[in-house]
């Protein structure tokens, strides 16, 4: 089956300071945008 959508990154990663709330909803938005 032919797979239509977009591939979604962080580049060059995440800093440690980082809040892992703001990472856990970077992931959540994309995964809802693109579902």
């Amino acid at each position: 089956a032919e797979r239509i959508g977009w591939v979604c990154g962080l580049g060059h990663g995440v800093m440690p300071k980082t809040p892992e709330y703001n990472v856990k909803t970077f992931v959540e938005i994309v995964r809802d945008t693109f579902r």
